[in-house]
């Protein structure tokens, strides 16, 4: 049980999301609701539950959202994840579909949150999140790739994105093997299960090398896809 304690300040600002509503009326669950179920290793069901509160914020409006984020609910979001992801790493013998569910459905709410500027700022903000991103470019699901591939490609297009996937590399990589920051990447372009997903990772490639990041971030990018010959084989 959850001890009664005195209300935060940002708790008391989640609770006017208590009086917000969709676009159709339909009433919102309280953000500090799912914060709450968060810290509480959720099921699949309740990760969905905020799935589809996500689906159904208001265009409009981004007071749910910032009540969500003020009281550490992509922080809390993105711990489910990598608690799950540390799991199946650990354990792969006895990962249970509840687990694939889980690490889907908190793929798909980043990715939802990752389309509202305020999140995607976020995001960018959070020590360790893309790299709890990063690590999830190789799970199981084709359709949880696709989820993952979209939120790197929108952290790419901001000007600091392309650094935190790379620093972010930096740490899966095997160092000791000479092993490249992007081989992690080309190992799931070269293995793409379909063309879509192939397709996806060139574009990700393609910002990474020609969007908005630093001219020597773009280097060191153009340097490590020549010695992957991915440009080659892009043409």
């Amino acid at each position: 049980l959850v001890p009664s304690l005195p209300p935060t300040p940002a708790e008391l600002d989640a609770v006017s999301g208590m009086a917000l509503a969709d676009e159709a009326g339909t009433p919102l669950a309280n953000a500090l609701y799912y914060v709450r179920l968060l810290t509480a290793e959720p099921t699949w069901e309740d990760l969905s539950g905020l799935e589809r509160t996500l689906v159904r914020l208001p265009t409009d409006s981004d007071e749910w959202l910032h009540s969500f984020l003020e009281l550490d609910g992509l922080q809390g979001l993105l711990d489910v994840l990598s608690h799950s992801l540390q799991k199946a790493t650990s354990t792969a013998d006895d990962t249970t579909p509840d687990d694939l569910r889980v690490q889907g459905r908190c793929i798909a709410c980043v990715a939802l949150l990752a389309c509202r500027r305020v999140a995607l700022t976020r995001l960018l903000e959070e020590k360790g999140a893309v790299n709890i991103i990063v690590g999830a470019v190789d799970v199981r699901s084709r359709r949880v790739q696709q989820q993952v591939l979209q939120v790197l490609l929108r952290i790419v297009y901001q000007p600091a994105g392309t650094r935190l996937v790379l620093d972010a590399l930096d740490l899966l990589r095997d160092e000791d093997a000479g092993e490249l920051r992007l081989k992690r990447l080309e190992v799931c372009f070269r293995n793409a299960a379909d063309l879509e997903y192939a397709l996806g990772m060139l574009r990700l490639f393609c910002v990474m090398l020609n969007g908005p990041a630093p001219d020597g971030v773009q280097r060191e990018v153009l340097l490590e896809l020549s010695s992957l010959d991915v440009l080659t084989t892009a043409v």
